[in-house]
């Protein structure tokens, strides 16, 4: 599995597994909440961390599903904070 960092962004080549993608989404996003007040609408999560929308929100249901997130309901939105 290659993976490339530089300036904190994170470079993804060919050959690295979804599972390996999904994990370190999950920590940008952890990182971002942690880093902007420990909550954050869905929609700026992805546009902030400029990754592929679907990564994301399989990285979301990741840190749901470990407890690591609360999901909440904001109107056309979603709300998420860390818990």
């Amino acid at each position: 599995m290659k993976v490339i960092y530089f300036s904190g962004i994170v470079f993804f080549l060919k050959g690295v597994k979804m599972i390996t993608r999904i994990g370190i989404v999950a920590g940008e996003i952890w990182s971002y909440l942690d880093n902007h007040g420990k909550e954050a609408l869905i929609e700026d999560i992805i546009v902030s961390l400029r990754r592929d929308r679907d990564i994301v929100l399989m990285s979301m249901g990741w840190l749901a599903r470990e407890g690591h997130i609360s999901v909440n309901s904001e109107q056309k939105n979603y709300k998420i904070k860390l818990t």
